[in-house]
């Protein structure tokens, strides 16, 4: 059975992001990453939520991902490439969750 990761980390983009792009590589084939308090990306500007004052040009989260685009802090297009498949879990605007499951055929290192 292989590990999953599980965001419970910060809150704002920058810190969402920069949680993802360190921890996948680590993620082991066919394991899950789980980032919860996807809300934040639907903040409006200038939130304590959305980092605008330190980084203006990054999207939000939720963003990047349902776009399978990058930033200039993590590359969703790699990510999403090595993903089997992405759930995005949206019962409310005040609960998002995204389960993003690792390709399992992927030898480490791969991409």
């Amino acid at each position: 059975m292989n590990p999953s990761q599980i965001d419970d980390g910060g809150h704002t983009m920058v810190q969402q992001q920069n949680t993802l792009g360190a921890l996948w590589g680590r993620l082991l084939p066919c394991g899950a990453f789980i980032v919860e308090d996807l809300h934040t990306s639907l903040e409006p500007k200038g939130s304590q939520w959305r980092d605008d004052d330190a980084a203006s040009s990054v999207p939000t989260t939720l963003e990047l991902l349902l776009a399978g685009a990058s930033s200039r802090l993590v590359d969703f297009r790699s990510i999403l490439a090595e993903a089997e498949q992405m759930v995005v879990y949206r019962p409310s605007d005040l609960h998002i969750t995204a389960v993003i499951f690792k390709k399992c055929g992927l030898e480490s290192g791969e991409g």
